[in-house]
Formats: C-alpha cells, sequence, structure tokens
C-alpha cells in the first residue's frame, strides 16, 4: 500500500501478519524510510526504520483458502524461482520470476 511523506515521515497502511493463523490485517504505519515495493519488511513496534527482508519468503493469501500462508524459496526451475508451502497441500508449490534473486546470487556468489 502507497505511504505518504508527511512531517518528515512516511505515513500509511500496511498489511500486518502477526502469529500464524491469522488473517492480512491493515495497520498504521509512520516509518523513516520509505519501503519498496514488492519486498515484505519487518518493521518493530515503536520503531521508525524497517528492515527489507531477502526474497526467499513470500507471504500472501492463498486463493483457494483465502487465508495467509507462507512460502520458502525451495530453487530455480527454468526461468522461474520455486517457492513451496508446508501448509496447504492443494497449492503446495509457487513459481514467480527468478529475476529478483539475481541481486542475491550475485551477492552470495552463486553462478548460473
Amino acid at each position: 500500500m502507497p505511504l505518504e511523506y508527511e512531517d518528515g515521515l512516511y505515513v500509511g497502511n500496511c498489511y500486518s501478519l502477526v502469529g500464524t493463523r491469522t488473517l492480512f490485517r491493515q495497520v498504521p504505519v509512520k516509518s523513516l524510510v520509505p519501503m519498496e515495493k514488492g519486498y515484505i519488511h519487518i518493521l518493530h513496534e515503536g520503531q521508525r526504520k524497517p528492515i527489507k527482508l531477502l526474497p526467499l519468503v513470500r507471504l500472501g493469501a492463498s486463493p483457494e483458502t483465502q487465508k495467509n500462508s507462507c512460502y520458502f524459496y525451495n530453487r530455480i526451475d527454468g526461468g522461474n524461482a520455486r517457492y513451496v508451502s508446508y501448509q496447504y497441500s492443494d497449492k503446495s508449490e509457487e513459481f514467480v520470476p527468478a529475476g529478483a534473486l539475481q541481486p542475491l546470487f550475485d551477492l552470495l556468489g552463486f553462478s548460473d
């Protein structure tokens, strides 16, 4: 969700996931720095500087159940990154373009 710059802070609402079986809910946030679209950020309660997570974990609503799901990076399969979930047997894997992981692979010294 887009944040607006106001009085020296980026303010707005973000989706929050707390716990193992809760639904995503919108919460108000205030940040000293902008958060990059398409990435998961951790913003500890009472803090103002979010931490961008490496793209090895994906969170999202499962289309079949509308429950939260967590997918973990598994491997590159063709030109896609394969993520797996241990929560849902109906949709146990998800594929996304691997391009977002290339900076991480470069940093870690992985080659094709």
